[in-house]
C-alpha cells in the first residue's frame, strides 16, 4: 500500500493500518485519543511545552507500536529509481 493520500491525517493512517494489520492499533476512538488529538494539539501555533511533549510522546509510541510494518521513504530516495 502507498502512505502518499494519507502522509498528512492520522485517522487515515489508522484505517489503513487497520486494514493491512487489523486491531494493531486498536478501535479508531481509542486510537484518535491516544494519537491524533496529541498530535493535533501539539502542532497547533499556540500549543504549550506540554502539548508538544505529549505530541512526540504519542508520535513515539505510534512509531513503537508501527515498527517492523511500515516502509518509509522519502521522495527524493524514489526518484532515483523513476525516469
Amino acid at each position: 500500500l502507498t502512505g502518499t493520500p494519507i502522509q498528512n491525517n492520522l485517522d487515515e493512517y489508522a484505517a489503513v493500518m487497520d486494514f493491512a494489520c487489523p486491531g494493531l492499533l486498536g478501535p479508531v476512538a481509542e486510537f484518535h485519543r491516544r494519537f491524533t488529538a496529541p498530535v493535533q494539539r501539539g502542532s497547533e501555533p499556540n500549543a504549550t511545552s506540554t502539548d508538544v511533549a505529549e505530541a512526540q510522546r504519542a508520535a513515539n509510541e505510534l512509531a513503537r507500536l508501527t515498527a517492523g510494518r511500515v516502509l518509509r521513504r522519502e521522495a527524493s530516495i524514489n526518484a532515483a529509481h523513476l525516469p
